[in-house]
């Protein structure tokens, strides 16, 4: 199988049942959520070394143990992201 197949299958297959399957766990999640949450947050944005481009976000509840949410944003945005929850929490 050629490089090029092998990201055409994955685009066209692999990917969207990944997405549908993390959208269900999503769903799933947030039904079962109480009126009480307890959400910690974790940020990566650099390898020691490296000067990052992008970074990751991730939303857990705690309780449940289960992931929320989790985001590749670019660097700029995610110090925006970062304040913005900082003032929340």
């Amino acid at each position: 199988m050629s490089l090029e197949t092998y990201y055409k299958l994955q685009r066209l297959y692999l990917a969207p049942a990944v997405n549908r399957c993390w959208e269900r766990e999503q769903l799933s999640v947030l039904k079962a959520l109480g009126k009480e949450i307890a959400v910690g947050r974790d940020t990566r944005c650099d390898s020691p070394g490296h000067s990052a481009k992008y970074g990751t976000y991730h939303l857990v509840e705690l309780n449940l143990n289960k992931v929320l949410a989790v985001e590749l944003v670019q660097v700029n945005v995610f110090q925006v992201i970062c304040s913005v929850f900082q003032m929340i929490i």
